[in-house]
């Protein structure tokens, strides 16, 4: 049959019937590229959910891996603190046994330098009270042998010569030797009443 002979009502039913067929396989085409487009862009999103489920994943264990290594160097700076510190703690102590150290042998060195410088000066001034003492009891004996010529003058009616003056202070020693001592009593006083 001959659908260009056919009657009209049949040919413009056959060419509908062919443009619906067209129109449907269109729609399919399209509908199948709009398919393929969505599932297109389902995969891309999938994809991308995927991808960022895998980043947060991957994040979360890097999150994770460098919290465990700050943790870590948390521990060992906390350590080498504490040891360094301990460290420090040992020298500070060492520094001030020896300062201290040194201190009592810089003490006891100032401490015999005084001593010696006092030892010195003792020993000057010891020989400067000798020199003082002889001088002063040699002006004291001569001013007791002038005491003792005035009044041995004044008592004898004479003066007496060193030599015999030294005899009768050694007479009279030796009587207040014999006795116990100066007394009232005593041979030979020149001031006894007889």
């Amino acid at each position: 049959m001959n659908y260009l002979t056919a009657e009209p009502t049949t040919a413009i039913i056959i060419f509908a019937v062919l443009f619906l067929c067209i129109l449907i396989a269109l729609l399919l085409v399209l509908s199948t590229e709009n398919l393929l487009y969505k599932w297109r862009v389902f995969l891309k999103r999938e994809r991308r959910a995927k991808q960022w489920q895998e980043l947060a994943q991957s994040t979360s264990e890097m999150v994770g891996a460098f919290k465990d290594l700050i943790e870590r160097q948390k521990r060992e700076n906390v350590d080498s603190l504490t040891d360094a510190s301990e460290e420090l703690r040992q020298q500070v102590l060492a520094e001030v046994e020896e300062f201290k150290t040194k201190l009592e042998t810089e003490t006891l060195k100032s401490q015999k330098i005084v001593e010696d410088k006092i030892n010195a000066k003792y020993s000057q001034i010891e020989t400067s009270l000798g020199v003082y003492k002889r001088e002063k009891l040699k002006e004291i004996d001569e001013k007791v042998y002038d005491v003792l010529a005035e009044a041995t003058k004044d008592i004898l009616g004479k003066s007496l010569s060193v030599e015999e003056h030294r005899d009768l202070v050694v007479a009279a020693l030796e009587r207040a030797k014999i006795y116990g001592g100066f007394t009232a009593n005593a041979p030979g006083r020149l001031d006894k009443k007889a």
